[in-house]
């Protein structure tokens, strides 16, 4: 065997072994606790009936101070695709935000798909809109705590041809729960 060829093979021998051992240095990195050595105080549960009031959380068999809240994202709603976007947008509003309860429903980016047919062109897409509109009034989600139970902000599908708010093609100012509020 030649030099070079045992060079080479010592070299990916040790390369190999270097990389093992920095794996298992990852693996145990990973896998320990996050606070190791730091002691947690314990938390005493309160009645909540009790009318002493703290600034620290509380932890209890009742529900006060717990914010449920129900997050999704790019619902990707196209007039040219019929499965997904719309159906599957309409399907959470129906099914899982009443299963879940949430106190808090808020659903960002990429509302709407905001494509051509042949996906090559990227435009608003008013049907899309108006699709996203007409599912959230089927149900009292903008209205419900004084309008603050739904938030939804716009993704960089939903910016695709709007150059300023005041832009004719600004969709979410007409159609999305909080309009230009906070888009």
């Amino acid at each position: 065997m030649s030099r070079h060829r045992i060079a080479n093979t010592v070299g990916l021998v040790l390369a190999t072994l270097v990389c093992w051992l920095y794996g298992l240095h990852l693996y145990h990195a990973a896998n320990r606790p996050l606070y190791s050595d730091v002691k947690l105080p314990s938390i005493e549960p309160v009645s909540p009936h009790s009318t002493e009031h703290t600034m620290d959380p509380v932890l209890s068999d009742s529900n006060d101070g717990i914010l449920t809240f129900v997050h999704a994202s790019d619902l990707h709603i196209s007039k040219y695709v019929a499965t997904g976007g719309l159906v599957h947008f309409q399907h959470f509003l129906r099914t899982a935000v009443p299963l879940v309860s949430p106190r808090l429903v808020v659903v960002t980016g990429d509302l709407t798909d905001g494509k051509d047919k042949q996906k090559l062109i990227s435009q608003q897409q008013l049907e899309e809109w108006q699709a996203y509109k007409r599912a959230l009034s089927q149900t009292d989600y903008v209205q419900r705590f004084n309008g603050t139970f739904y938030r939804d902000q716009r993704g960089n599908h939903d910016c695709f041809n709007v150059f300023s708010q005041a832009s004719s093609e600004n969709y979410f100012g007409m159609y999305s729960a909080v309009g230009d509020s906070s888009g």
